[in-house]
């Protein structure tokens, strides 16, 4: 068997053996184009640079058709599974890399004409010292991307948190409403409770938090963006939406970049509560926690 076979068939190995297994969670985009760019971006950085004349001076022979057909199997293999597609970045990215140093070196010892090899004749080190920078500024950027946007799926279960929130707030108003007719006193911050838990929403497991006023016949209700962020820089790369809802029914949200952003009293109404929701609420609320016979003590 020939050497130069072996990168083939072991990728072949990995594509048939993991596939079943593995086929549930592909990587994000934001892992595929970090993949997608790296090697692309080395090769014109590579080009400016005057990279390729000292290679094919150095070396008689070049595999290019080979290691492309190696690039292109390794990032469909990497479809399979976000595991497999942050490898892969992180292997072209230590490529390009490799890359990148070879570019410094040959440009510092360009510059000096007592050091410089036969080679490197007629390289140009400024252009290549820019290219090799640029090169490790652009991989350790793209490889870092696909490790920040591991488990990344906003999207998941977006609709759903937006009608628990809905409901929630529904049932909120119609308890704080007839709490405000039943008696002066505080709320009973029991039945709040039992509202939140009914709608499986109780801080700290979940993404909501309820500010009240002193009186309790006020609340604002905060959801925050749902699971987790990418870590700086790259949040500013998404967004997810903070939402923001109180007694009036109305349900704001604004686009954020840090998970723990409350949306602002200003922003855009997304969703509205109607009164036929709160009446549906109220009696939904005597149905399910036990109104009824609080209602009827007061009586």
């Amino acid at each position: 068997m020939k050497t130069k076979h072996i990168p083939l068939i072991v990728i072949a190995i990995i594509l048939v053996g993991t596939q079943p297994a593995a086929a549930n969670q592909p990587p994000g985009a934001h892992v595929i184009l970090a993949e997608v760019l790296i090697l692309p971006i080395m090769a014109l950085l590579s080009l400016f640079g005057g990279a390729y004349v000292i290679i094919n001076h150095k070396k008689k022979k070049t595999r290019k058709l080979q290691t492309v057909i190696v690039a292109i199997v390794a990032i469909v293999v990497s479809g399979m599974h976000e595991a497999f597609g942050v490898l892969v970045a992180l292997v072209f990215g230590i490529y390009a890399l490799i890359r990148a140093f070879q570019m410094l070196s040959w440009g510092i010892n360009a510059r000096s004409f007592n050091q410089a090899h036969e080679y490197l004749a007629g390289a140009n080190p400024r252009r290549l010292i820019t290219a090799g920078v640029s090169l490790i500024v652009i991989t350790v950027f793209l490889a870092g991307m696909a490790v920040a946007f591991v488990g990344f799926w906003p999207t998941i279960g977006q609709a759903s948190h937006e009608i628990h929130l809905k409901n929630f707030v529904t049932h909120h108003i119609a308890y704080v409403r007839w709490a405000a007719k039943r008696s002066t006193q505080a709320t009973d911050r029991q039945m709040a409770d039992d509202i939140i838990n009914m709608w499986e929403l109780k801080p700290p497991n979940s993404l909501v938090s309820i500010e009240y006023s002193q009186d309790r016949n006020h609340f604002t209700v905060y959801m925050l963006p749902m699971g987790k962020m990418p870590f700086f820089p790259f949040n500013y790369l998404t967004s997810q939406p903070s939402y923001r809802a109180d007694e009036t029914g109305r349900i704001r949200m604004l686009r954020v970049h840090r998970r723990n952003h409350l949306c602002p009293e200003d922003a855009p109404v997304v969703m509205r509560v109607e009164t036929e929701d709160i009446e549906d609420a109220f009696d939904n609320l005597v149905q399910n926690i036990g109104w009824s016979d609080k209602i009827s003590q007061e009586k």
